[in-house]
């Protein structure tokens, strides 16, 4: 009976180590599937990592394209230059354009006919809301224009730098291709077109659309700037002052606020004026426009005169007109009118007619003194500035000629100082006259017409005399700084908070 039990219990011990055998082997088993289903992931993800980055080298994602295309063009408007750039644009733009259809069909192909067409018509919607809707635009102002400010640009920026302004510089390229090869290479130059004089300002451009309290104001213009027909111009370029802040002024490729432009050419220069810590002046408004000028300077600019004086001895005179002989009959002179026996006189260059007018018939005799004027004549319509300041005005007599007593210069032929001071004043009042000339009446508008010159006036004695026709020569020289201006605005929002 014993031996019964003990042999029950060994067959108890052995069924129950084959049942903890059988258990450790489905455990192993379990184990190695695990381990091959580990393997079989692990292997999966490899194959499709690889094949990512192989489907990556073979097609580059939109920021890579970006950051390529970036760099491409970078590279090429330093090494190509201004022709070089506009073809490669050329080429980009057909090859965007031909690939039209494929983006046209692969939107169709992942959406479908019903789905291509809502999405034209939400994009439709969006430009009309962005684009037509006035209060869309103000609400775009608040919320678009400062984040894109604020966070968009500056990541842009941060990411891909430079990328922005080789943008503006494509689109210049193509839009204004004169223009930007003129930015490319600030030396390019042509012959100046006679009908222009001075300084012409064209297109003025801003550096955001949006200003805010506290933003950054740069505003450019492009000066073009017409070369004298025999001397080199000077022009200082400024802008004014707004809100007590001075202006940082810069022309691209050039040092200063000054250029330099040699005689027959004509060069543009693109001007830009900065900014830093504008005020909001109005509390009750929302928004503030500000007022500024562009201004190019001919500072103590010279303009020259000469008129030629004859003079004989009054007998001499009235003896060959007693026998009807012509007194300038052995006389060339293409200033000479000898129907009347008056004398045209000669000026330099210049935005300002200097006129000596001597209406009394040549030849000159010591009989009576003659009246004369000086003129200064604003030449606007070809030159479209004004006289801001008259430094001097000088009159230089030949021998045997003198001033007379009811003159406004003095003995040395300097011009008295009370009479610059007044001349002066009525170039203010011409200069306030020309910007106000659109508001002004019609009889204000034919009064202004005809305030274009102030005069000098003065008389003139003949002291010595000959018995033969001399020629002498009176001169005159006027200094006076001559400026061309450009009025634009912007304007600056209150801060949203």
């Amino acid at each position: 009976m014993a031996d019964d039990e003990e042999q029950i219990e060994e067959e108890n011990e052995l069924e129950e180590l084959e049942l903890q055998k059988r258990r450790l082997e489905i455990e192993r088993l379990k184990e190695e599937k695990r381990r091959s289903e580990r393997e079989d992931k692990r292997r999966d993800d490899a194959e499709k990592k690889s094949s990512e980055g192989k489907r990556r080298k073979e097609k580059p994602n939109f920021t890579e394209k970006l950051t390529d295309w970036n760099k491409e063009f970078s590279g090429i408007i330093k090494t190509k230059g201004f022709f070089g750039t506009l073809f490669w644009l050329i080429g980009q733009f057909f090859g965007l354009l031909f690939s039209i259809p494929r983006y046209i069909s692969e939107l169709f192909s992942r959406f479908g006919f019903v789905g291509f067409i809502g999405f034209l018509i939400l994009v439709g919607f969006l430009l009309y809301f962005f684009l037509g809707s006035a209060w869309a635009g103000s609400l775009a102002r608040v919320t678009v224009v400062p984040l894109y400010q604020g966070i968009i640009d500056p990541a842009l920026e941060a990411v891909l730098p430079g990328f922005k302004e080789n943008l503006v510089k494509g689109f210049r390229v193509v839009l204004d291709p004169e223009s930007a090869r003129e930015e490319f290479d600030p030396s390019a130059a042509k012959e100046v077109n006679t009908g222009s004089k001075g300084v012409i300002f064209e297109s003025v451009s801003k550096n955001r659309d949006v200003y805010f309290v506290g933003d950054i104001v740069e505003v450019s213009v492009r000066a073009k700037v017409y070369g004298l027909n025999d001397v080199s111009t000077n022009v200082r370029f400024s802008c004014d002052d707004i809100d007590s802040v001075r202006p940082e002024v810069s022309i691209s490729g050039v040092g200063g606020d000054s250029v330099v432009v040699p005689a027959d050419i004509v060069k543009s220069f693109f001007i830009t004026c900065r900014y830093e810590g504008l005020k909001f002046n109005n509390p009750t408004a929302r928004t503030e426009i500000k007022k500024m000028k562009f201004k190019a300077l001919y500072s103590d600019f010279v303009t020259l005169a000469e008129l030629d004086a004859y003079t004989l001895s009054s007998s001499s005179l009235d003896d060959l007109e007693a026998r009807n002989i012509d007194v300038f009959a052995d006389i060339s002179d293409s200033n000479l009118n000898k129907r009347d026996r008056t004398v045209r006189p000669r000026f330099s260059e210049g935005p300002i007619k200097l006129d000596i007018d001597l209406p009394a018939p040549h030849p000159l005799t010591e009989s009576a003194p003659y009246q004369f004027f000086v003129k200064v004549i604003n030449q606007e319509f070809a030159w479209k500035g004004d006289v801001v300041r008259v430094s001097s005005l000088a009159l230089r007599i030949p021998e045997g000629f003198s001033l007379g007593d009811n003159c406004e210069f003095d003995s040395d032929g300097k011009i008295k100082t009370v009479v610059l001071d007044r001349m002066n004043k009525e170039f203010v009042d011409i200069k306030r006259l020309n910007e106000e000339f659109g508001l002004l009446s019609i009889e204000q508008k034919e009064a202004a017409s005809r305030k274009r010159d102030v005069k000098v006036a003065c008389s003139l004695l003949v002291n010595s005399v000959q018995d033969q026709v001399k020629k002498d020569v009176i001169q005159s020289e006027l200094v006076y700084d001559y400026e061309f201006t450009k009025l634009t605005t912007f304007e600056i929002n209150k801060p949203v908070i």
